[in-house]
């Protein structure tokens, strides 16, 4: 983190491609806060959706808008812009 020069306060972790069948993805998912400082609640789960993005060039929101993983998208989003808001870093207009 020294190197980059990003600092706790700038970090926050979250898991992607979370697949609930597995044992190890349960079981890291129920210690998100004991593993983190600072952890987002949002899980991003594993999903064809999320595969197809590359397949068909297109964004997530576009592919498939009611997905789980577009809805865990939208809800790290609202997690970073209230963040930044908080620490009067303008977060923008989308979402």
């Amino acid at each position: 983190m020294k190197d980059k020069k990003l600092g706790l306060k700038k970090l926050r972790p979250f898991f992607t491609l979370v697949d609930r069948r597995k044992k190890l993805h349960r079981e890291l998912a129920g210690k998100n806060a004991e593993l983190f400082e600072r952890p987002s609640s949002a899980m991003i789960p594993y999903s064809s959706a999320v595969e197809r993005m590359g397949e068909e060039g297109l964004p997530l929101e576009a592919l498939s808008p009611r997905s789980q993983p577009a809805i865990g998208y939208r809800q790290l989003w609202s997690e970073m812009k209230k963040e930044l808001r908080a620490s009067g870093v303008a977060a923008g207009n989308s979402g």
